[in-house]
């Protein structure tokens, strides 16, 4: 079941690019549909949506689960659309619909938008520099290299 309408693992196509599993290929398939790349691999957002759609999985789309509870050997939902029991659930949900927007706080030397950071969630990457801040001083602009000595 999905919540979201319009195809399945949409949610996952809109994520940001960058997007990967934290359990390697190996961990990753479900029982007995093997998962199309290398043991250690971390497979990408794209990977893990062809990966369902191959499989043409049934989707009950635009359908959210109101509650979820155990009934005698099995789970019992309730739906949007009515109640449906199951042997086994797999829960897979999370506080990330949105790429998180970061609110940094703003100086007197910070006077307009244009010098605040970019939020670092966004759909496609960015290039890395030296400093991912344009306020001298802030956290992301201290290494080694370039923070105050100790003592003076």
């Amino acid at each position: 079941m999905d919540a979201v309408t319009g195809g399945g693992f949409k949610s996952w196509r809109r994520r940001w690019d960058s997007l990967r599993l934290f359990t390697p290929a190996r961990f990753s398939a479900l029982p007995g549909l093997p998962f199309p790349a290398s043991p250690g691999h971390l497979p990408g957002k794209d990977e893990v949506t062809d990966y369902a759609r191959h499989f043409a999985l049934p989707l009950w789309l635009g359908t959210g689960v109101r509650h979820l509870h155990q009934v005698g050997g099995g789970f019992e939902a309730r739906t949007d659309h009515g109640t449906i029991t199951a042997r086994t659930v797999v829960v897979a949900t999370g506080p990330f619909q949105q790429p998180p927007s970061r609110t940094w706080p703003r100086t007197s030397t910070e006077r307009s938008p244009s010098s605040t950071p970019p939020t670092t969630a966004t759909r496609t990457s960015s290039p890395t520099g030296r400093c991912s801040s344009s306020a001298p001083g802030t956290p992301a602009c201290r290494s080694p290299k370039n923070s105050p000595a100790r003592g003076r």
